[in-house]
């Protein structure tokens, strides 16, 4: 009778087991379609070399649009997981943490602004220049690492990249925009994702 209970109670819990999984794998599974045939997503994945499952997985996670490509930039820059980067970042991290936790040098995300005259019609652009300036020159002032900075110097690179534009061309093509994820997604065709 012992071993007639026992088997009742593994015929049970994998029943059981077997229609969480079921009923929780469809949606997911639905979810994860629609955003596979996003054309952003095969171009963000190119670019940054990760699956398509990678990109789809930090995609559903972010907070900010464009933390899709601060995330995978970082990932790649690092070797890091870009799924478990996406974990740290939503525990609080700060992208400056993250850069420090993974030993990037910061100055990788100002190289489409070395040697570029940039009009004071974007302000964010120009104080970001200025204080890389400042750090080259002397590298005990410390390199300030806002997100918002973070999110608009990997914008920027994706989108002069992926889309042979200069830095100024870029930089007028995201004014107006929300994001440059949405910058992406206008010049892809695509209908926004969030």
């Amino acid at each position: 009778m012992n071993g007639s209970m026992r088997s009742l109670k593994i015929l049970i819990l994998g029943g059981l087991c077997a229609t969480i999984l079921a009923t929780g794998a469809l949606p997911a599974r639905a979810q994860y379609s629609e955003l596979e045939e996003n054309p952003l997503v095969p171009a963000v994945s190119e670019v940054y070399g990760f699956e398509t499952i990678q990109t789809v997985t930090v995609m559903q996670n972010v907070a900010e649009a464009d933390d899709l490509l601060v995330t995978l930039f970082l990932a790649r820059a690092s070797g890091e997981d870009p799924v478990a980067l996406n974990a740290m970042r939503k525990q609080g991290r700060s992208w400056k943490e993250l850069f420090i936790r993974t030993k990037v040098n910061p100055g990788v995300l100002y190289q489409d602004l070395v040697g570029v005259e940039i009009p004071d019609r974007h302000p964010d652009y120009v104080w970001a220049q200025r204080k890389y300036r400042e750090w080259k020159a002397n590298p005990k002032v410390g390199l300030p690492l806002y997100d918002k900075t973070v999110r608009l110097l990997v914008g920027l690179d994706f989108v002069v990249r992926r889309f042979d534009l200069s830095p100024l061309a870029a930089m007028q093509a995201r004014s107006g925009m929300a994001s440059y994820v949405q910058l992406i997604q206008k010049k892809l065709g695509t209908p926004p994702v969030r």
